[in-house]
C-alpha cells in the first residue's frame, strides 16, 4: 500500500483484473479500442497492465461505462461495489402499463406474502431448510417489487 492509497494493493490489482475481464468480454483490446472506447489500444494496455510501472494507471470511469454498456455486464462495477461492501443487482424491467399505485400495491402484496411465510416458519422457534427454501423466493420477489417501485418513483431512471 503506497502512502497515497487507502486500500490494500490486492484491491487495486483486483480492479485491474476486472478491467481485463471486461475488455475480454467486449472482444479484446483491439475491438475495444477501435469500436467501443475513446482511448487507444496502447492506453488500454497500460490501464490493464499489472506491471509496477503502470500500477497507478486505471481505466477511466467513462471508458468502464462504455465497455459495460457494450457487453451488457457490469464486471468492473460489480468489483467496485464489492470492494465497498455492496452488491450490484439488476433493476427489474418497468412495465409501461403499471401505475405508481400498482407498483406500490405489488410491494404490499409481496411483503404480505413474505411476512406470512416468515411468520409461519418462526412459529416453532426455528427455520428449517425447507421453510427457508420457500421464504427466500418470497423475499426476492419483495425486493424486486421494491426496486421496481423505487425506479418508477424516480421516473424510470436507474
Amino acid at each position: 500500500m503506497s502512502p497515497a492509497r487507502f486500500l490494500p494493493r490486492a484491491d487495486y490489482r483486483r480492479l485491474k483484473l476486472a478491467g481485463r475481464d471486461l475488455v475480454a468480454a467486449c472482444g479484446g483490446q483491439s475491438r475495444a479500442a477501435e469500436k467501443v472506447t475513446r482511448i487507444g489500444q496502447q492506453q488500454l494496455s497500460k490501464a490493464l497492465s499489472l506491471a509496477d510501472e503502470f500500477s497507478e494507471v486505471f481505466l477511466p470511469i467513462d471508458v468502464v461505462l462504455d465497455l459495460e454498456a457494450d457487453c451488457e455486464t457490469p464486471i468492473v462495477t460489480r468489483v467496485l461495489a464489492e470492494l465497498a461492501s455492496h452488491q450490484v443487482t439488476p433493476l427489474p424491467e418497468l412495465t409501461r402499463a403499471a401505475s405508481d399505485v400498482a407498483a406500490l400495491m405489488a410491494v404490499v402484496k409481496e411483503g404480505s406474502e413474505a411476512f406470512a411465510k416468515i411468520s409461519a416458519a418462526v412459529g416453532d422457534g426455528t427455520v428449517t431448510f425447507g421453510e427457508w427454501s420457500e421464504i427466500e423466493p418470497e423475499i426476492d420477489q419483495l425486493l424486486t417489487a421494491g426496486q421496481a417501485l423505487k425506479a418508477r418513483m424516480r421516473g424510470g431512471r436507474s
